[in-house]
């Protein structure tokens, strides 16, 4: 249950880290950021642990995050 928990709570952290600013600010750069976040927790629950040794992991990804920033840039455009 613990792990589950602590799971769930990052999920829903990263959503509000990531998205909350596209409230407030639309924009590129705020879609870059938002896509960036997005990258960042796929990555990071990838690996099946929540941790910061995982998160240090998920964050040497450069070519997906890389491309999931650029993604979420375009949408960001785009709005």
């Amino acid at each position: 249950m613990t792990k589950e928990l602590r799971d769930q709570s990052a999920h829903a952290a990263a959503a509000v880290v990531g998205l909350l600013p596209l409230a407030f600010a639309p924009g590129a750069l705020t879609g870059a950021w938002a896509g960036f976040c997005m990258g960042v927790v796929r990555e990071l629950t990838e690996e099946g642990e929540i941790s910061l040794p995982a998160l240090r992991r998920a964050l040497r990804s450069r070519l997906d995050l890389t491309f999931w920033t650029l993604g979420g840039l375009l949408a960001g455009a785009a709005a």
